[in-house]
């Protein structure tokens, strides 16, 4: 019976363990990206009710149309870069604004 339960204890443990550890680095898939050491950048999106919204991408995502940075996120493009963005220089991680959506 003893073994059972430390069998059991045993087995749950490294499913929570991995739950804890993603948590703590962004949850997936920006966990993901850090573990892996993937170029990444992140933005949020603000919705007509004011709930933000966080959405991560692999820096190789971004592809250039008429010398403009884009990047495709909920069947919308969105312009990447310095101009209309929010820029965090610590690991090229880049939060664009609401401006940044192209009609």
């Amino acid at each position: 019976m003893v073994d059972l339960i430390l069998l059991l204890e045993l087995a749950l443990f490294f499913p929570i363990l991995v739950y804890i550890v993603i948590n703590h680095f962004g949850g997936w898939p920006l966990a993901w990206y850090r573990f892996r050491g993937i170029p990444r950048f992140g933005h949020i999106i603000f919705t007509s009710d004011r709930k933000p919204s966080s959405h991560y991408h692999k820096q190789e995502e971004v592809h250039e149309e008429e010398k403009i940075p884009l990047f495709d996120c909920n069947a919308k493009k969105w312009a990447f870069g310095k101009e209309g963005s929010q820029v965090l220089t610590t690991r090229s991680f880049v939060r664009s604004k609401n401006e940044g959506l192209l009609k």
